[in-house]
Order: structure tokens, then C-alpha cells, then sequence
């Protein structure tokens, strides 16, 4: 205890600094002279010990008022290496703070750049799924129509054999009806000469023959009709003045059934498509047809 006393004492004063504290001169004791013993006044025992006790009291109140002045000052020392840390983080905080900022702004950008390029790359890939289904489409035309004239070559094929064999037929009629002609004509020489008279030309009708001069077909028959692709071949072409875009009407018993447009003409035939919106049922073969003037 008394350690800690000493320890929290505070160091002396030099002897200069100290205060100059007079203390009262001793009491003159009684002259053994005066015969007897004497006793100091109880008064003057009073006033040293309260000296005493105020000398005792003003050297504990300088040493706190010095422990606490040192107090303060390391205080103070200590409050201004806080003040100047926290002025240094404080700086450092701010320091930071701005680059946070500049890193933000540049988080910012870089997301902005990012949002621009998803757009751009949903954009291309919008272009390239749109591009791919019209080229998908196309093809599917492409070989719709691939197919299409494939069948229109088949149909025409077939029909040019059979317009052939129908022409060799009818080559070999005409054959057959010149010899007739000649045969009539002998029948008629023989007749003027028997009868010495001038004999007119009578028309000689052939049971099954008509011998007409051929002139511009108006009217016709469907050859052929291809309900997938929906046209149609009839025995009209370019010989009897038809032209792409002609339109024919079809006939079923002396009624409008349908609508043809000419698509491609071929000399003895056309391959025409059908008008959906005049077409009232589906048409078939050997169902006539007239052009339209």
C-alpha cells in the first residue's frame, strides 16, 4: 500500500520551487529559573498542529493539481494523435470513397456496354432466325414449284403422246377422206359424162366425218387435272391465239363450274391454274372449256 502511495506520489520539487513556509519560532519554555516545570499553551499546540495539517494539505493539493495538469497534457497529446489519425483515416475513407465511385462508374459503364451487347446479340440472333426461316420458306416454294413442273412435264409428256397418237389418227382419216375425195371425184366425172351435163359439187358427208377448213379454236376439253398442285391441261394452245394470262371458263351442262388462267402455253396445249375464288367445285377431266374474250 504505501508502494502505490509513492508510486501515484507525485516527484518532489527542487527546494527553489517549492513554497517558503515559515513555521513559527519554538516556544520559549519557563526558565528553570522561574522555578518549576512549565507546559506549552494548549493554544500554541492547536496552531502547530493546524500549520501542520494545512502545510500537509497545500503539498497534497499542488501534488494533484500537478498530476492532474500532467493528466491533461498527455490527454491532450493523446486527443490531438486522435485528432490527426482520424484526420488521416479520414483522408484515406475519402481517398477510398472516390475510387469506390470511380469503380462504380466504371461498373456502370461496363454493365451499360454489356446490357448494349445482349441486345445486339438478341437482335442478330432475331436477324439470323428471321433470315433462316424466309430461306426455309423459300426452299419449301423452291421445291414446291420443283415439283409443281415436274408434274406440269409429266402431264404435257403424256399428253403430247397421246396428242401425237390422236394426230397420226387423224392423219390416217385425212388420208382416208382424200381418197374418198378422189373416189368422188371420178364418181362425178363418170356421172358428166354419162349425163353431159354439168353436175354440181355436192358436199359428200362420211358417216363419222365432217371435212370443215380449220379455223381458230374457241372451245375446248380439260385433258388433265392435278388437284395437289391445282391446275389443269386443256387441248387449247398458242395455235388457236391463246396467250398467258388468258382465262378460260369451265362448262358442266351448259353451266359456269369454274375458272382457268393460262399459265404456260404450249402450241397444241396450256397448262393454266385454277381461279379459287370462281371455282365453285372440283373440276375433272373432259369437262369443256371456252376462252374468254
Amino acid at each position: 500500500m504505501a508502494l502505490e502511495n509513492n508510486k501515484n506520489r507525485p516527484p518532489e520539487k527542487p527546494a527553489e520551487d517549492r513554497p517558503e513556509v515559515k513555521t513559527p519560532p519554538p516556544a520559549s519554555s519557563p526558565s528553570p529559573a522561574a522555578g518549576g516545570k512549565s507546559r506549552p499553551s494548549p493554544l500554541i499546540i492547536g496552531g502547530a498542529v493546524l500549520i501542520g495539517v494545512l502545510v500537509a494539505a497545500v503539498v497534497y493539493l499542488y501534488s494533484q493539481i500537478q498530476s492532474q495538469r500532467r493528466e491533461l497534457r498527455e490527454e491532450v497529446l493523446h486527443r490531438e494523435a486522435t485528432e490527426l489519425s482520424l484526420q488521416e483515416t479520414q483522408a484515406d475513407l475519402s481517398s477510398r470513397v472516390e475510387q469506390l465511385s470511380r469503380t462504380q462508374n466504371e461498373l456502370e459503364t461496363v454493365l451499360t456496354e454489356r446490357e448494349q451487347l445482349r441486345e445486339d446479340l438478341t437482335g442478330t440472333r432475331g436477324e439470323r432466325d428471321q433470315l433462316r426461316s424466309r430461306l426455309e420458306t423459300a426452299l419449301e416454294r423452291a421445291e414446291f414449284y420443283q415439283q409443281r413442273l415436274e408434274a406440269e412435264e409429266k402431264a404435257v409428256a403424256s399428253l403430247n403422246d397421246r396428242l401425237d397418237r390422236e394426230r397420226e389418227s387423224q392423219r390416217l382419216l385425212l388420208s382416208r377422206v382424200e381418197r374418198l375425195m378422189d373416189e368422188r371425184s371420178e364418181l362425178q366425172d363418170k356421172i358428166s359424162r354419162l349425163e353431159e351435163r354439168p353436175v354440181p359439187e355436192p358436199e359428200v358427208a362420211i358417216p363419222g366425218v365432217v371435212v370443215r377448213r380449220p379455223v381458230a379454236k374457241r372451245q375446248g376439253t380439260i385433258l388433265a387435272v392435278n388437284r395437289r398442285f391445282d391446275f389443269a391441261v386443256v387441248d387449247l394452245g398458242e395455235r388457236d391465239g391463246v396467250r398467258p394470262g388468258d382465262r378460260f371458263r369451265v362448262i358442266d351442262r351448259e353451266r359456269v363450274v369454274g375458272e382457268l388462267v393460262a399459265r404456260r402455253v404450249e402450241p397444241a396445249m396450256t397448262v393454266a391454274d385454277v381461279d379459287p375464288e370462281r371455282t365453285r367445285r372440283r373440276l375433272r377431266q373432259d369437262l369443256t372449256v371456252t376462252l374468254n374474250e
